[in-house]
């Protein structure tokens, strides 16, 4: 493979880079993270708002019950105050179930409140979750559509990286694709001449003698500084 031909490879590789960089950073990516979030937090406020609900209304059918159970027991402790002897007695336990019963009252009209305060958040969130599913569903139109123009640059360019990488020394690849990971041109040209020093083409710090020597031997070096592969034009 070319000196050429190397070189196109990496420059379109890093276009490619670029492109799906630029989108994956777009503001139409973001809006459409965004709205998800929220809409995932708005569903997540629905679900336990209609939880709870459940949970209150349990507890209020359980409270009803109850109520009806105290006020069957007061029947009949009414009725045994007829002819009495322990009138006293059958009055104590029925101020007793009065207590409970204002208790429970109270219990029940709690209750009520904290019900109508939950049907509240569960419609206000059900509410939210629609406008945020219009939101999403525009802004995910956005997204495809700016995704879409580049889609035919970024085929054509993978097209032509695929040919070129089928060129490319397999050991060279493989250097390529780790130093890649932290350097965006792994592949760099050397700057300078035999009289004044080379440097890096990529960091541009001066390359050592050992380098240099490597360079002018085989054509190819590696920049201590930075690891690039550095080649002499």
């Amino acid at each position: 493979m070319s000196l050429q031909d190397l070189f196109a490879y990496q420059e379109k590789d890093v276009r490619i880079k670029e492109i799906k960089l630029s989108i994956d950073k777009s503001p139409e990516r973001k809006a459409v993270e965004t709205i998800k979030v929220n809409f995932d937090e708005a569903k997540k406020k629905m679900l336990t708002a209609e939880a709870y609900a459940d949970k209150i209304v349990s507890a209020y059918n359980d409270a009803v019950a109850f109520l009806t159970k105290i006020n069957a027991e007061s029947e009949k402790l009414i009725e045994k105050l007829n002819g009495a002897e322990n009138v006293e007695e059958v009055l104590a336990k029925l101020d007793e179930l009065k207590k409970v019963v204002t208790d429970t009252v109270k219990k029940v009209e709690d209750l009520k409140n904290r019900s109508e305060k939950a049907i509240k958040d569960y419609v206000s969130a059900q509410t939210d979750g629609k406008k945020l599913k219009d939101e999403y569903a525009l802004a995910n139109e956005k997204y495809k559509a700016k995704a879409g123009k580049a889609d035919e640059e970024l085929k054509r360019l993978e097209s032509e990286v695929a040919i070129l990488r089928s060129k490319v020394d397999k050991d060279l690849l493989a250097q390529y694709d780790s130093l890649s990971q932290s350097v965006v041109r792994p592949f760099a040209m050397a700057q300078g001449n035999e009289k004044d020093g080379y440097m890096c083409g990529g960091c541009f710090m001066s390359l050592y003698k050992s380098n240099v020597d490597q360079l002018n031997k085989d054509g190819v070096c590696h920049c201590d500084s930075c690891k690039r592969i550095i080649y002499k034009g």
